[in-house]
Parts: structure tokens; sequence; C-alpha cells
């Protein structure tokens, strides 16, 4: 259980409740166990939006809220047959305590179907999430429509159901006090893993030329510090892209033998209490960037200063992501990279295709031809999901900040190997800085500061 701040659950649960329409009830069940092969399982890892609601960690588990704050609790209880295998179970005891709920409140799983009739009964809207546990959502629909058909009864089925993950997400944008220490307290772990490996891969390098460097490696004591430092999980699988690999933006095979000239980008963070991290640095192997490196790598870095300038409440994700590909068009322009070039997602091996020669910065960033060393989007929300809920437009408009949003703030420029339409000294150079945002109410807060990112800064670690 990730219980972490007495009645945090219970308000949240209570001001949900508050949000439902009259007469309606919200049913939220707990994601099962996956099979990984054969009687092995995957460690399990609870839905965001029942860790949100419950701070719960376990699987067979069954929430149940109605518009009156009435909160049920369907919970599997201690079997001593099955904890001499897998340790204590979550007693009902405990939820109890720290959701503050009477005993009758938490009951075991299996009864809740037979109870279901009772509690469906004069409910007119009924909350689900379609999105986790199919074959209960799909056996209480079936539930619904047959006490629907049986209108002389006196128990009738809800006639709306709404998709629960309009009304959750909405509210998971804006963190809790809360939630901000726990999203900090993960960040922490993260930059001391990147301290760690940033000393750790210099020290290679260091021992002798000849040093055996692999990307697994570098993943392995990233990873290794985050659990010595007490990280429940990943909050995503590590990234490790050396070299060339750098320019695939979500690498995968991390099996690369790292080169002494090249930079490694290092796309990692650490769960905790069910929050996520997600920081990015990038590099050089042997300590030392050269010339070409540095110079892509403080265009990144200007673009993301700019960036985070300009993350202030009632400013937008759309401006943010504005400034920042003006930033990059600009300078890459000074360097030659739109003399000629070809567009994102061409074959760039086909001799037949004709490069294109764009005429000004403006003909750059209309055509979004920027796309070819820039194809992602600056930001994205960070919570109990590393990619967390909310809206990025409301009624067609980039939503505004507003003080306890989190987010990242990720810019990049990805030049590939094969790019011959770019001076030989940049290609193969794949730059991505990322940091973990918090917008307070005079501007922001840049959660993972303190992970070095100037490049003197980073030549310079001890």
């Amino acid at each position: 259980m990730y219980f972490y701040c007495f009645m945090e659950y219970k308000n949240k649960l209570e001001q949900i409740a508050k949000k439902l329409e009259p007469d309606s009830i919200l049913i939220l069940f707990s994601p099962e166990k996956k099979v990984r092969n054969r009687d092995v399982h995957y460690e399990y890892r609870n839905s965001s939006d029942f860790i949100y609601l419950t701070g719960c960690n376990e699987p067979e588990m069954i929430l149940c809220l109605t518009s009156e704050i009435k909160i049920s609790i369907f919970m599997k209880f201690p079997d001593v047959k099955l904890e001499r295998w897998t340790g204590k179970m979550l007693s009902p005891e405990k939820v109890e305590l720290d959701l503050n709920l009477d005993k009758s409140d938490v009951r075991e799983s299996k009864n809740f179907w037979d109870e279901i009739h009772d509690l469906l009964k004069n409910k007119k809207t009924i909350y689900l999430d379609y999105n986790e546990n199919h074959e209960n959502i799909q056996r209480l629909i079936v539930i619904i429509n047959d006490l629907n058909k049986n209108s002389r009864d006196e128990v009738c089925g809800p006639e709306k159901i709404i998709n629960l993950s309009h009304l959750l997400h909405e509210s998971r944008v804006i963190k809790s006090p809360n939630e901000v220490k726990k999203i900090k307290e993960a960040i922490q772990i993260t930059a001391k893993g990147f301290m760690d490996v940033m000393k750790f891969t210099r020290s290679c390098f260091n021992k002798s030329e000849n040093y055996t460097l692999f990307e697994y490696n570098v993943k392995a004591r990233i990873e290794s510090s985050f659990n010595e430092s007490g990280a429940t999980n990943l909050a995503y699988p590590t990234i490790v892209a050396s070299g060339n690999n750098a320019n695939y933006l979500h690498y995968e095979n991390c099996d690369k033998l790292i080169l002494p000239n090249e930079l490694i980008l290092i796309d990692a963070g650490c769960e905790l209490f069910g929050y996520a991290s997600d920081i990015t640095r990038t590099i050089p192997a042997s300590g030392k960037f050269s010339d070409p490196q540095k110079e892509i790598y403080n265009i990144v870095l200007g673009a993301q200063k700019i960036a985070i300038k300009n993350c202030t409440p009632g400013n937008t994700f759309e401006k943010i992501h504005e400034c920042t590909v003006k930033y990059i068009v600009e300078n890459l322009w000074e360097l030659g990279f739109f003399k000629e070039l070809l567009i994102d997602n061409v074959d760039i091996n086909n001799n037949d295709l004709k490069l294109i020669k764009p005429e000004s910065i403006k003909e750059v960033i209309d055509k979004k031809y920027y796309r070819t060393y820039f194809m992602h989007y600056t930001s994205h929300y960070l919570g109990l999901d590393v990619h967390d809920v909310g809206k990025y437009y409301i009624n067609g408009s980039s939503r505004k900040f507003e003080p306890g949003m989190i987010f990242t703030v990720e810019p990049g420029i990805y030049i590939s190997e094969d790019y011959h339409f770019v001076p030989e000294k940049y290609r193969g150079i794949g730059i991505r800085i990322e940091d973990n945002i918090l917008i307070t109410k005079n501007g922001n807060e840049v959660l993972s500061e303190n992970i070095p990112r100037e490049v003197y800064e980073i030549e310079n670690i001890g």
C-alpha cells in the first residue's frame, strides 16, 4: 500500500463524490495480475487511477463511491496459505484505518457480485473505467442491461454510463502538496542516479583508453542507484543510447559498445509511491565535448532555458513549444542546416528524392521542416504516469498553466549519421535535455535543477 499522508485519499474521494451526478455510483476495479509466461507473473502495479484515489497497490480490489459520499472497498482478505509463499497481504484493518472507513465499509471481493444489485439500486448513472479490467466491466454492463429489461422490478439499473477517465483525469492535472512532495522525492532519487552514472562513465574511460563499456553497463549502473536509494520501480524502461543511437527517440536495444568520442543520451526515471520522475541528460563518454557536439548541445540547452523561462501561470504548452522551435531553427539556420534537407519521415536513402531548399526561417517553421531535426513536442504532463493524463487543449485553445501543474521540458536535436545533407562533423549527434517543472503561483520551480546541465558542469564532474 502506498498510504503516505493520513486522510489524503479520503479527502480525494470526497471531492470526487461531489463531482458525480446526483443518484450515481462510481465503480473502479484494480487490474488483475498479468501472466508473463506459464505460472510466472509480471511485477504488479495497480492502475494509476486506483492509486490516485486509494493509495492501494493491490490486485482484486474494487472501489465503490456514491454521490452521497458512501465509500465501499472490496478486497481479497489475507490467506494464511498464500502468505507462506508471497508474504503478508494487505489487511482490511489497514484499509479501514488509512481511509478512515468503518469496518462494514471494507468487505471481501468475492461478495461484490452478490451485492451488486443493492449497490446499483436507484442509481441513475454509473461511472466506469473502460481502460481496465474489461471482463469485469462487461459483466457489469450485462447485469445493468438485465436490470433495465425487467422494468417492473423494484430495482432498476443505471440509465447512463459515463467514462470515469473524463472525470478523474482532469482531477489529476493539478497536484496536491503531498503529490508534489512525492514527485520531488522520486526526482531526488533520480538525480542521485544521474550523478552516480556520470561519475561512473567518466571513471571508466579515465582508467584506460581500451576500457570496454557497453550501453547496458550504464543502464545497470543508474538503475542500481535507484534501487539503492529506495525507489519502488522504474517509471519507464531506461534509455541509454550512445552515438547515433541517440537519434532513435525510444531506442530499446541497449547493447552497443560505447566509444570514447561519442555522446551518451540517458533518459531515465524512478517511481516512488506510484509517482514518476522523467529526466534526460546527454553527456560525453570521455568527459569532454568535441566542438561540434558542444555547438549542438548549447543550442538545445538554450532552447530549454527559454522554454523554462516561459513556464509561468497563464502561459501555454503551445507557447513554450513555439519559442523552443524558434530558437532551435534560428540557431541551426546559422550553422547552415537548412540550406537543403529532406523532410521528416522520408526515406533518406532514396537517391531519386529531391532536396528541399527553404528560403527563410519563417518557411522552415511554417512548413515544419524543423521536424527533420526536432520531431517531438516540448512537454508532457508528469505524475502517476510518466506521460500523465490531462487535456492539452480546452475548447480548441492551448491550455493555460496553473499552479500545481507538473510537466517536462525536453527539447532535442537529432542528426542521423545518414543525413548526407548536413556537414559531416555534425552527423550522428543526438541530444536531448529534459527537466521536470512545477508551476508555482509566481513562476516555476525546476525540480531537477541539481542535475548538471551546463557544459562546464558536466565536464568538471569529479
